[in-house]
C-alpha cells in the first residue's frame, strides 16, 4: 500500500543494528530474505515465523520484535490455524508500533490496523481502526478514506448495498479532498465498490460510468492487463451488456458511456463477464488442473466443451461443469467468427492442508 514501512524496517535491521541483533533472530531473518528473493513464499513464511518467535524470546517488547511480527503477518498463507497466529502477529506488531519515534509511531500503528481490518474484515476491527484514527487526529486523512472503503466492502458482503454505497462515496470524497501523494489501492477499490453498489441497486448506467471512470483515470498509468483495469473493465463490460439487453444503450451513451480504452483493444475479442469457480471433488488427495477447449455462441455462452488434458480424471467433470456456467461478451456484428472458436482455458484445483498450505499436484 505504501513504501514507508519496508524502508523503515530495512533501516532497523541494517548497519550497526546487525551487531545488536541476536544471532538466533538474525539467522532466520536472513533465510526469510533469501526465500523472498527466490519468491519462495512458503519458506519465507516459515522463516518469518521463526524470526518473530526468536525475537519474542530474545528481545521481548522491542521495535524489531514488532517488525518481525508484521513480516510474518503480511506473508503467511491462509488456513484456520495460520489466521489465528497471523492475527496475533498483527496485534503484536500494532502494540509494539508505539516503540517507534513519535513522528512515525502513529502512522505505523494505523497502517497495520488497516491491514488487520482488511484481513479479518469484521466490524470490530474496523471500529478499532476508526478509534485509532480519531485518537491520532487523522480524520480526513488517507487512512480515514481507507477505513470508509473497508466499511463499504463489509456492507457489500452483507448485501447492505445502500450503506455500502454511502461509505464508498465517503471514501471517494475524502480521497479527493486530501492532497496526499501516497498511493492507496483503496482509492480504486472504493470506486469499484461504488459501482458494485449502484449495480446492485439497479442503477446500471451509473454503475457503468463509475467503472468507466476507473479505467479512464488509470489510462497511461497502468497496463491494460493490470488487475485494477481488468476488474473494472470486466464489470464495465458485464454492466454494458445488461444495459444493452435492457434496451438502454442509447440512453447510456447519451449519459457518457463510450467505446473507450481499453474497450477499443478488446471489442473484437470475447471478454469474460462472469466465471464460476469449480467444485473440488471430495475424493481429491492432491491439487490438479484440467485444460478445456470450447467455442462461444453469439450470446457468449461456452459450447462444444472438450477436455484436452488433465492431471487426474476426477477433475474433468467439475472443470467442464464450471466452464459451462461462464458468460462472455456477445459477438459484435463485425467480429471475426474465428475469434470465438477453439478457446482454451486452464481450470486449477488447489487443495490445501489444515494449515492452509497448497498440496502439490
Amino acid at each position: 500500500m505504501r513504501l514507508l514501512l519496508p524502508l523503515i524496517f530495512a533501516l532497523s535491521v541494517s548497519g550497526t543494528a546487525f551487531a545488536k541483533t541476536p544471532p538466533e533472530v538474525l539467522k532466520p531473518y536472513k533465510q526469510y530474505k533469501q526465500a523472498l528473493e527466490k519468491d519462495d513464499k512458503k519458506n519465507a513464511a516459515k522463516y518469518a515465523l521463526e524470526a518473530w518467535e526468536a525475537a519474542e524470546e530474545e528481545l521481548g517488547d522491542h521495535k524489531l520484535t514488532g517488525d518481525l511480527a508484521y513480516n510474518y503477518a503480511i506473508i503467511s498463507s491462509q488456513g484456520k490455524k495460520v489466521n489465528l497466529r497471523r492475527r496475533r502477529a498483527f496485534s503484536r506488531s500494532i502494540a509494539l508500533a508505539s516503540l517507534y519515534p513519535d513522528e512515525t509511531a502513529h502512522l505505523i500503528e494505523i497502517e497495520r490496523r488497516v491491514e488487520l481490518a482488511e484481513m479479518r474484515l469484521n466490524i470490530d476491527e474496523i471500529k478499532d481502526l476508526e478509534k485509532a484514527i480519531k485518537k491520532h487526529n487523522m480524520v480526513g486523512s488517507v487512512f480515514d478514506a481507507e477505513k470508509e472503503a473497508l466499511y463499504a466492502r463489509l456492507h457489500a458482503l452483507n448485501e447492505d448495498h445502500s450503506d455500502s454505497l454511502r461509505h464508498a462515496e465517503n471514501a471517494i470524497r475524502i480521497f479527493e479532498a486530501t492532497d496526499s501523494k501516497i498511493f492507496s489501492k483503496y482509492l480504486y477499490y472504493a470506486r469499484l465498490f461504488r459501482g458494485n453498489s449502484l449495480s446492485a441497486l439497479d442503477r446500471k448506467i451509473d454503475a457503468a460510468l463509475e467503472y468507466q471512470g476507473v479505467m479512464q483515470n488509470l489510462e497511461g498509468d497502468l497496463p491494460a492487463e493490470h488487475h485494477f483495469i481488468k476488474r473494472s473493465f470486466q464489470k464495465w463490460m458485464k454492466t454494458r451488456s445488461d444495459i444493452e439487453n435492457a434496451g438502454l444503450l442509447e440512453k447510456a451513451e447519451q449519459s457518457g458511456l463510450c467505446e473507450c480504452w481499453p474497450f477499443e483493444n478488446y471489442k473484437d475479442q470475447p471478454t469474460p463477464l462472469e466465471r464460476k469457480p469449480p467444485i473440488m471433488p471430495v475424493s481429491a488427495k492432491n491439487s490438479g488442473h484440467v485444460y478445456i477447449q470450447y467455442d462461444l455462441d453469439p450470446q457468449g455462452n461456452p459450447i462444444n466443451l472438450v477436455q484436452v488434458s488433465s492431471t487426474a480424471k476426477l477433475f474433468e467433470k467439475p472443470a467442464i461443469e464450471s466452464v459451462k456456467k461462464w458468460t462472455y461478451s456477445k459477438a459484435e456484428s463485425d467480429a471475426d467468427p474465428e475469434s470465438r472458436k477453439n478457446l482454451v482455458t486452464k481450470i486449477s484445483f488447489r487443495l490445501t492442508d489444515e494449515n492452509g498450505n497448497v498440496i502439490p499436484e
